[in-house]
């Protein structure tokens, strides 16, 4: 009975200190660039072993998050909007890290994060078949999870050594493999307990934008229909706006608000 508990106990132990590795491991694949959505930004591209690695490629498929399915519901592919506020947040430099190429983007926080430059994988058609060909070859291509105007299109980042800035352009869903950077929100300092973002709410009291059901400390982010960040941070701190209509970003799920 003794040799029993002593085994029972020893596993106990070993899930438990596997279950926090597993977490921390996680964790660790995040990185808190201080940007005021509290959006967290992979250090590494998804199915990548270190930052500088490529990853895996994939079709986008609108209906389902790749990144989501892969790490759990807290993480998804970036949004367009979501790209656009790393972009605006942090300052980029061409660099290297361990032989690759890429671009490096630093927070005002210290923090900063090495996108590679993978360049994105299109398809070629040859008669009856075809095959994977690569395109712009040096480039940095990153799928969002934003459609475009088009249909059976979605929006992409892009970037190379010749640019100032990264930039988007739009690419047909299954004809386009693209690498996947993945992004997490944050609750507090844990990003595994996001509530569900069906359950909250975004209404208009007294005038101004309300947002129900988020907890403490996770921030929104509102534009204009210009696209315009008017508004950044904690719903407790949303100002009064002018009449009009406005899009309000919470937890990468938008809301359309009339004022």
């Amino acid at each position: 009975m003794k040799i029993i508990r002593c085994l029972i106990l020893t596993l106990v132990v070993y899930f438990a200190i596997f279950s926090i590795q597993a977490q921390t491991s996680r964790i660790d694949k995040f990185v808190d660039l201080g940007l005021p959505s509290g959006l967290l930004w992979g250090s590494a591209n998804l199915g990548a072993e270190s930052s500088s690695d490529f990853g895996g490629y994939y079709i986008m498929n609108p209906e389902v998050d790749m990144a989501t399915e892969t790490l759990g519901e807290n993480c998804s592919t970036p949004t367009r909007i979501q790209f656009e506020e790393l972009i605006s947040e942090t300052s980029q430099s061409w660099t290297q890290i361990d032989g690759v190429n890429g671009m490096r983007f630093l927070a005002s926080n210290g923090n900063s994060i090495f996108l590679p430059a993978a360049a994105g994988l299109c398809w070629a058609s040859q008669g009856d078949g075809g095959s994977w060909d690569i395109n712009n070859v040096g480039s940095g291509s990153y799928w969002t999870k934003t459609r475009s105007d088009y249909d059976d299109y979605s929006y992409f980042l892009e970037f190379d050594e010749d640019a100032d800035k990264p930039f988007f352009g739009d690419r047909r869903n299954d004809r386009n493999k693209l690498t996947i950077r993945p992004v997490a929100m944050r609750v507090g300092a844990d990003i595994d307990g996001l509530p569900d973002v069906d359950r909250i709410t975004v209404d208009v009291v007294n005038g101004v934008i309300s947002v129900i059901g988020l907890p403490l400390g996770v921030a929104v982010t509102i534009f204009d229909l210009n696209g315009v960040i008017v508004y950044s941070g904690i719903p407790q701190n949303i100002p009064s706006l002018g009449n009009g209509i406005y899009i309000v970003d919470v937890m990468s799920k938008m809301h359309k608000v009339i004022l």
